[in-house]
Order: structure tokens, then sequence, then C-alpha cells
């Protein structure tokens, strides 16, 4: 389950396969547990633990920009379908009416 750093709420986003790092120091801490007592709970925690909480946090930092870079890719790129479409709808409108005008000429007297 997917939670926000910021709120440390769930965001209520499955995300399967990517692991999640671990949250209890900083709810711990929100819930008014002493720092002392985090503080020396975090010590006992291993070096590679720590690394990997940071590699986590990383990596989802990360996919978290990835996924906002994307979304506006995406709107940019049906921006710029619905502005072709437009664009053809227009070139063809103007052909038509280009053809009409010049099939005028050709019959008029002169």
């Amino acid at each position: 389950m997917e939670f926000d750093a910021a709120t440390l709420q769930p965001t209520y986003r499955l995300l399967i396969g990517v692991p999640g790092r671990s949250n209890a120091f900083d709810i711990s801490r929100r819930l008014g547990l002493d720092d002392a007592i985090v503080d020396r709970a975090k010590s006992l925690i291993a070096d590679d633990s720590h690394d990997l909480n940071n590699m986590i946090a990383d990596l989802e930092s990360q996919r978290k920009a990835a996924e906002t870079e994307y979304k506006a890719a995406r709107a940019d790129t049906d921006a710029a379908q619905k502005l072709l479409a437009d664009l053809q709808a227009a070139y063809t409108a103007f052909e038509k009416e280009r053809e009409a005008q010049l099939a005028k000429r050709v019959t008029r007297p002169t």
C-alpha cells in the first residue's frame, strides 16, 4: 500500500511488485512517542536496513517524478493530436473551398 510521505496517510493505491519503505519511525514520532526512544530504536537497526530504506525512498521519489512527467507528456500528446485533427479538418475545408472557387472561375465567361 502506498503512503503519502508528508502526511503518512495511505493513498489507497496498491503498488504490486514495488517495495515500500518502513514508516514506523515517522509514524511513532507523529503519534507522540518520545524522540529518544525512536532514536534508540533507529540505532538498533542495521546500517543495511537504513541504506535499503533510503534506496526505496529514492526509488519511490523517482517513480512519482516519472509518473508526473508521463502524465504531462500524455496531456501534451493528447493536445497535439487534437491540434493535428483540427488542422487536418481545416486543410480539407480549405481544399474544398479552393476547388469550388477554381471551378467557379473556369465556368465563368470572361
